[in-house]
């Protein structure tokens, strides 16, 4: 006695092609169903870097020598490490930079001239950079200066 199937008297081609349809596409067809029923990834908030610079102009007499801070903190309120990544080749400006690799949730550097300026007006500059794991990209910012000397 023979035994029938669903195939039985099908041309061979017609039962090749569906049986790859069935093994190719279905998983196809899957796919695309449980990926446009996925929710939407809501991305997180961005982190972003805060300065709040106390100063401007910095004056430097006799008498006198004015002083500029910059306090430094992330916008979600997390610890972080700061890192210097370039800075001013005439250093005529001096940055007190002696906390910032310390991990903490604000980082206060001061900037003030150097003793040995003679007459004249001088700037400087800083980069410094968040370090990661810290943030995601990196954060950087600039610090720029300037001094009147009289």
């Amino acid at each position: 006695m023979q035994t029938l199937n669903a195939f039985s008297g099908a041309p061979l081609a017609f039962i090749f092609y569906n049986r790859i349809m069935k093994t190719l596409c279905f998983p196809a067809v899957a796919a695309v169903i449980f990926y446009s029923c996925t929710p939407a990834i809501t991305p997180t908030d961005t982190v972003t870097l805060n300065s709040n610079k106390t100063g401007g102009i910095m004056n430097k007499t006799a008498t006198k020598t004015d002083t500029n801070t910059y306090n430094y903190a992330l916008s979600c309120g997390c610890e972080f490490e700061l890192k210097v990544e370039n800075e001013d080749a005439m250093k005529n400006i001096y940055y007190d930079i002696s906390n910032i690799a310390l991990k903490s949730s604000s980082h206060l550097v001061k900037a003030y001239p150097i003793a040995a300026l003679t007459p004249g007006t001088y700037t400087g500059w800083l980069a410094v950079v968040t370090l990661k794991p810290d943030t995601n990209p990196d954060l950087r910012d600039t610090l720029r200066d300037t001094v009147i000397v009289k």
